[in-house]
């Protein structure tokens, strides 16, 4: 019995990311200088999202349930991205 080639039934292949297709997006403004009161309100969503998901990091483990855990773990987690986002705009 032959197994079929896993490459040929992959209709997407190799997938990779190179930093020329991120430049803009790693930016954060796109090369827009951010106004001072932009970037400051920004500043303060950021810092209060990262607050937040350390806050709720905490309550990680001490939730009465599994479900609880998860569902905590990926709100944190969301408003980590937020908050990395947010902060990587404000520094522009």
């Amino acid at each position: 019995m032959t197994h079929p080639d896993v490459s040929a039934l992959d209709p997407h292949g190799d997938v990779t990311v190179d930093d020329v297709a991120l430049s803009a997006e790693l930016a954060g403004a796109e090369g827009r200088a951010v106004s001072p009161d932009v970037a400051e309100y920004a500043l303060r969503l950021g810092d209060d999202a990262l607050v937040l998901s350390q806050h709720l990091a905490w309550w990680i483990a001490r939730a009465p349930e599994l479900e609880e855990d998860v569902a905590l773990a990926n709100i944190a987690l969301d408003l980590l991205g937020h908050a990395r986002s947010l902060l990587r705009y404000a520094g522009t």
